[in-house]
């Protein structure tokens, strides 16, 4: 296993040599220059400029100070901050995860991250040491069964604290380093409680435990300068104090990030002296695999790892504007306050010239010889000519735009347009400043975060929250944000609005104006999603896709999905019942066959009966033939034509007597078939009552009674139904008579009435309890009362 304690070291060693011999310099001007101080070194910091002027005039803190005003304004002055897309349009899931992240992060972001914090110290680090850097990470305490904490942190780290590689990649620095190290400032308490603490998982303590003896050599030793700077004028550092309490004194802890043998180890060192954790691989401890570091920068420099702040590119500037400003105002003194020449060893009141009180005395021996006055001439317009041209050099470097550029340039003098004009260029500086501090750090850091989200959030408060405000019930029919849905591919971006705010609204206005009309109107061929992207590009946003969408709601085309299914799941249905529907109909053909079988068996049964119905018949056919005759002498008198029709006519009355034969055979088959049943279905009422007699359940014979009666009434009501199809034969036999003949017609509709129909059932109880007979209703109101033995 590779000795990482002295591969920490070497790395401490070589990095900080390297700060120290490159960075150091330029990092304490720039924080001096941003605390209006001069640098170490300075010559007005020496004893021959101590009764000199030797402001520093705070150009640097103005134009970083504007630059903070305006990243605020195109931060904050929108609710959003985050803009979240799914990885995948066309899934539902995926955009339902990418609402609930957004607002699970906006949430964050305001309630729980200090977000206006952290982003403008980010955007003041990014210009004056030309470095931000930033620590993401997730931070949970658990005191017993209570949790304290369990919440997103992200963490602005001090670029003098940060040790890598002077070779890594200028694009990520932080994972192309072969080691990154962060030296975090603790209280020795604060370190033997961590050595205290166990881990949640293995139950282990988290730290090595060591002595105060130990843990006292990881104190910083050396006085760190840019520390110094970024202070300002404290005459002691805490990590200095020799007078702390021992409890209270604070050592350096160091997170190591160490790469060997190709795979990313990460460990906690106590100083360089001990090893505080046993190296782990970097994806056991951050589940992403990667770095939980971010650096960016203001300033675009190629192939350089650590950039150069915005007061080190105005350094000279500075320093020159600086310089001018001090002489003026000496010589504005010199001149309101003369300098005295005194001869040497005279009786002169030195003090009392010095004081210059006004209708002050001095006493003198000789005041046309032991004094004389030096006079100096005024500050010339060329001293304040030069400083408007230094201001103006100063403006154009940095962007900004002040009231002295104006009137240091005639060509723009007192004309809005010439104001208009250099507000632009100097606008335009300030937003790629912005835009590059969020592109190379704030985005990434969001990035990161969105990442700890999807991983570890768990707080039922927060994601029910979230829920609400993502509408995810009525647009995806969710309910709930669960860990799957969290984890699916999302695109974080930042929302930013640049410019002056009266001229965004302006610009916004114009380019919905003209995507309406694009829309409304589109020439032939015309991709008006593309066009529309175009005219939010130039009015200073991405694209349009926040405010036009040409993808449907993924609700509804859920929705629509849903629609298709469902249809073609009716249409299943359908042909299904139509199956059944067919099977049906052969079966009951079937069972029609069956029944004439059964009828012809039972013809023999009701020969009797039919005799007599011939006889009435007979009888009937001979009024009808009386009838025929009354209808032939009453047409004796009409033409030939008539008596065809009653030829005709009488042809039509035969074949109506023989179906009205057949019909009547039927009829008196079914009506002996009735009384079978109902014979029948006593005698199984007779059995079933003598089978349970001994039975001492009551209440299980009368179901069964109860069962056996439906079965009788359904039989009767299959019988009815065969009688009614027969008379709708009838019926329609007879209907061609009717039209001819209706003294006929009344003759059958006799003939052809139905035997009446079973339309119900009662069971009679003799004693409350048992069953003692069936009562049979008919249509005709007449009841059969069948008694059970």
């Amino acid at each position: 296993m590779p000795d990482y304690l002295k591969l920490s070291q070497e790395a401490f060693d070589a990095s900080t040599s390297y700060i120290d011999a490159n960075m150091r310099q330029d990092w304490d001007y720039s924080l001096k220059a941003f605390r209006n101080e001069h640098a170490p070194g300075s010559k007005y910091l020496s004893e021959e400029y101590k009764s000199r002027s030797r402001i520093f005039r705070p150009k640097t803190r103005s134009i970083i100070r504007k630059n903070e005003a305006a990243a605020m304004q195109a931060a904050f002055s929108n609710r959003e901050i985050v803009t979240t897309d799914p990885g995948n349009p066309d899934d539902v899931m995926s955009v339902a995860s990418a609402a609930a992240l957004k607002e699970i992060m906006e949430y964050r972001l305001a309630k729980t991250i200090p977000a206006f914090e952290i982003y403008l110290g980010g955007v003041q680090d990014a210009q004056t040491t030309g470095t931000v850097c930033s620590y993401q990470y997730w931070e949970y305490e658990k005191r017993g069964e209570k949790k304290l904490k369990d919440q997103p942190c992200i963490e602005l780290r001090p670029i003098e604290n940060i040790r890598l590689d002077a070779g890594a990649s200028w694009l990520d620095p932080v994972n192309t380093s072969p080691y990154f190290c962060d030296i975090v400032p603790m209280y020795a308490c604060d370190v033997r409680a961590m050595m205290q603490n166990k881990d949640d998982k293995t139950g282990a303590p988290k730290w090595k435990k060591f002595g105060d003896d130990i843990i006292a050599k990881a104190r910083p030793s050396d006085i760190d300068t840019t520390r110094q700077a970024r202070l300002g004028n404290n005459k002691e550092l805490p990590e200095q104090s020799d007078n702390a309490i021992k409890s209270f004194d604070i050592v350096w802890v160091m997170r190591w990030f160490m790469r060997e043998n190709g795979e990313d180890m990460t460990y906690y060192t106590l100083g360089t002296e001990e090893l505080l954790t046993v190296p782990k691989p970097l994806d056991e401890v951050y589940f992403h695999g990667k770095r939980p570091y971010v650096i960016g920068y203001a300033v675009l420099e190629t192939h350089r790892a650590l950039k150069t702040g915005l007061p080190m590119l105005t350094k000279p500037l500075q320093q020159e504007s600086t310089e001018i400003a001090n002489q003026r105002l000496d010589n504005v003194k010199f001149v309101l306050n003369k300098r005295w020449m005194v001869a040497r060893g005279r009786q002169v009141d030195v003090q009392s010239l010095v004081r210059n009180v006004p209708g002050g005395v001095t006493l003198m021996t000789d005041p046309k010889n032991d004094v004389h006055e030096s006079n100096w001439p005024d500050v010339t317009s060329s001293s304040y000519i030069e400083q408007d041209r230094l201001n103006s050099d100063f403006d154009e470097l940095a962007g900004n735009f002040s009231p002295s550029t104006k009137v240091a340039n005639n060509a723009v003098n007192d004309t809005l347009g010439g104001s208009k004009l250099a507000a632009a260029g100097a606008g335009l500086m300030t937003e790629y400043l912005i835009q590059t501090i969020n592109v190379t750090w704030w985005e990434k850091v969001l990035r990161q975060l969105a990442l700890l989200e999807q991983y570890y959030e768990t707080d039922e408060i927060v994601l029910g929250v979230c829920a609400n405000k993502a509408q995810l019930f009525p647009r995806f029919g969710i309910s709930n944000i669960t860990d799957m849905m969290l984890m699916n591919e999302v695109t974080v971006s930042v929302n930013m609005a640049m410019g002056d705010p009266t001229q965004r609204l302006q610009k916004f206005l114009a380019a919905t104006n003209a995507a309406i009309q694009l829309r409304m109107n589109p020439a032939p061929g015309a991709n008006v999603s593309e066009m529309t992207k175009e005219i939010y590009c130039n009015a200073g946003y991405r694209d349009g896709a926040r405010f036009f969408s040409d993808k449907q709601d993924p609700a509804m085309m859920k929705a629509m999905q849903t629609i298709q299914q469902l249809q073609g799941q009716v249409q299943g249905k359908q042909m299904e019942l139509q199956a059944k529907l067919s099977e049906t109909q052969m079966r009951l053909q079937s069972d029609q066959q069956i029944k004439g079988a059964q009828l012809q068996v039972d013809q023999a049964r009701i020969g009797g009966d039919l005799q007599i119905r011939q006889s009435e018949l007979v009888i009937e056919q001979q009024k009808l033939e009386l009838e025929k005759l009354k209808i032939q002498i009453d047409a004796e008198g009409k033409s030939q034509e008539l008596s065809m029709r009653v030829a005709e006519m009488q042809a039509t009355i035969e074949e109506a007597s023989l179906k009205l034969e057949l019909e009547r055979k039927k009829l008196q088959s079914l009506d002996v078939k009735t009384q079978g049943e109902l014979e029948k279905t006593a005698l199984e009422i007779e059995k079933m009552r003598i089978e349970n007699a001994t039975a001492n359940d009551a209440h299980d014979n009368e179901s069964k009674i109860g069962e056996v009666a439906g079965q009788v009434m359904q039989n009767m009501k299959d019988i009815a139904g065969e009688i009614a199809t027969i008379k709708g034969g009838l019926e329609t036999a007879t209907g061609t008579m009717r039209e001819h003949a209706a003294i006929l017609g009344e003759g059958m509709a006799g003939m052809m009435k139905p035997k009446r129909k079973p339309v119900g059932f009662k069971l009679k109880k003799a004693d409350g309890k048992k069953t003692s007979a069936v009562v049979v209703s008919y249509d005709d109101g007449a009841e059969d009362e069948l008694t059970v033995q």
